[in-house]
């Protein structure tokens, strides 16, 4: 997988060997954010934040897009991480003020026999989009026009959608267009009775793009795929 960022692979190799071994090291006593910005630092990566399953930092393949890349700290299988990529595909095209595009997502398959390196087949993570945090002035409103709450109203009242989700504050920010964006990663959501019918009229009565609507759509029927459990 080395679109996962072969320019990052060096640092998150040696974070995960980092966890893997009891060798004290000169900065176990930090906090474990601190630990991470030191080897960061020494791997000349932007640290962006880490959370209780991924690291994030710059994609320094293309350092100047708006790319991060999220590495996880231990493997995720390749159907899992499909999962996650379409999950995040449906609800950023239906919500695109409140969840990052996600480009690519990457697992690793214990019965792979392709001809992928074993070090760069030993990471699983997203490339996933760069949130910039709204700062505004004294003088500006604090009105938030996309917030997740709105999120919510529409997927229970309007769709039939539980959102399962992480409720930290940590994991929202308020971006430059105004949504309040959802940064984790979803997982665990249950998707097999959404009704495509009513989420599809939901997005022709809102003017949402024929392609649009047809990425929604792709994304629900490879969810479904992908959790039959007679493929």
């Amino acid at each position: 997988m080395p679109e996962l960022g072969p320019k990052n692979l060096d640092f998150i190799k040696n974070l995960k060997k980092k966890f893997k071994i009891n060798q004290k090291t000169p900065w176990d006593d930090l906090p474990f954010s601190d630990q991470i910005q030191v080897l960061a630092d020494a791997h000349n990566e932007k640290y962006i934040g880490d959370g209780a399953e991924v690291v994030v930092v710059g994609y320094r393949d293309e350092p100047n897009s708006d790319k991060l890349v999220a590495f996880n700290y231990k493997d995720v299988e390749a159907k899992k991480a499909k999962i996650i990529f379409y999950l995040h595909r449906f609800f950023s095209t239906l919500f695109p003020h409140n969840f990052p595009h996600f480009y690519k997502s990457a697992g690793k398959n214990p019965n792979d026999s392709s001809n992928v390196k074993p070090e760069e087949n030993d990471v699983s993570g997203t490339i996933r989009q760069e949130i910039k945090k709204r700062e505004p002035s004294a003088s500006e409103s604090k009105y938030v026009p996309f917030s997740f709450q709105r999120v919510l109203f529409i997927c229970n009242t309007l769709l039939g959608i539980h959102l399962k989700y992480d409720e930290e504050l940590v994991n929202f920010i308020v971006g430059a267009d105004g949504g309040e964006y959802y940064v984790d990663t979803l997982d665990n959501i249950n998707f097999k009775n959404w009704d495509e019918d009513v989420i599809v009229q939901y997005m022709e009565e809102n003017d949402y793009s024929s392609q649009d609507i047809g990425i929604v759509k792709r994304s629900l029927e490879r969810l479904k795929t992908l959790t039959n459990p007679n493929q």
